[in-house]
């Protein structure tokens, strides 16, 4: 079905002094002649208004001015109420009062719109933590740097337990070093066995291994990668020093030396004699 047409306002008519009233109403709302000529343009005949405001003009209720072929109906002004001086003081005080007000409540919003504006600048609260953390760590860092400069060492004591550690450590690199070093000089040897090598640097070289730098090099033969020395020579082999002979008994190593002496000949040496 076609949708039903939109139905039209219903238009209200009145007559008499209701209809004068109305006129008047709208006469004393409308704040000049132009305003009230565009409002009535094509919702009223311009005799149909000339009619309805002929009557108030013979009353005194409006005035009707004529500009030539165009009759102008304003209300009258000697009908609008006035205010007094002193009401009128009381307005104006009342204005500069709000509008005081207005600008403090202007002032109090915008110290609010800077608080909120500061509170939304901060971290949130899930992220205080790592914050938190970050600025720790680099105070300590801070303090620890300044320590020299306070006469304090530079460098902190380690405990047992960090240098054990640090033992440990280091063994389980240097195992895993050495066991890897272990397998590839065996796999190079059994390589450079094979008629198609004339030696192991010519296989080293077809593979393309390259040495170990200097920082290497210095490193297995320093301090850290020679064997152990706390050994004592038996005749002509190597034993280690038994557990309950260690460097804090006392009186080992004067055994030892009392020992090495006793064992070791002694030589004679003749004196000659003067020829007669």
């Amino acid at each position: 079905m076609p949708p039903k047409a939109d139905k039209k306002d219903k238009v209200v008519t009145v007559k008499g002094n209701e209809a004068e009233e109305k006129i008047l109403d709208y006469m004393r709302g409308v704040s000049h002649p132009a305003r009230s000529a565009a409002d009535l343009r094509r919702t009223a005949l311009t005799r149909a208004c000339y009619l309805a405001c002929a009557q108030p003009t013979e009353k005194g209720s409006l005035t009707v001015k004529t500009y030539g072929k165009q009759t102008i109906f304003v209300f009258s002004q000697s009908q609008l109420t006035a205010l007094n001086p002193e009401d009128m003081a009381t307005l104006d005080a009342d204005t500069k009062k709000a509008k005081g007000v207005a600008d403090k409540r202007r002032k109090e919003l915008r110290d609010l719109q800077a608080k909120i504006g500061e509170q939304e600048a901060l971290p949130v609260t899930t992220d205080l933590v790592k914050t938190i953390e970050s600025v720790t760590a680099e105070n300590d860092l801070t303090i620890k740097t300044l320590g020299p400069l306070r006469g304090e060492t530079a460098v902190a004591p380690m405990t047992a337990d960090e240098m054990m550690a640090i033992d440990v450590e280091w063994d389980k690199w240097k195992k895993m070093w050495v066991d890897r070093k272990k397998v590839y000089k065996n796999l190079i040897d059994i390589l450079a066995e094979s008629p198609a090598y004339s030696n192991k640097e010519d296989l080293e070289d077809t593979v393309g291994v390259d040495d170990d730098d200097d920082e290497t090099v210095e490193i297995e033969r320093g301090e850290f990668f020679r064997p152990p020395t706390n050994t004592v020579r038996v005749g002509l082999a190597k034993r280690p020093l038994p557990s309950a002979m260690s460097a804090s008994a006392p009186g080992v190593a004067q055994s030892l030396s009392s020992a090495k002496a006793s064992s070791t000949p002694t030589s004679t040496t003749k004196t000659k004699r003067p020829r007669v």
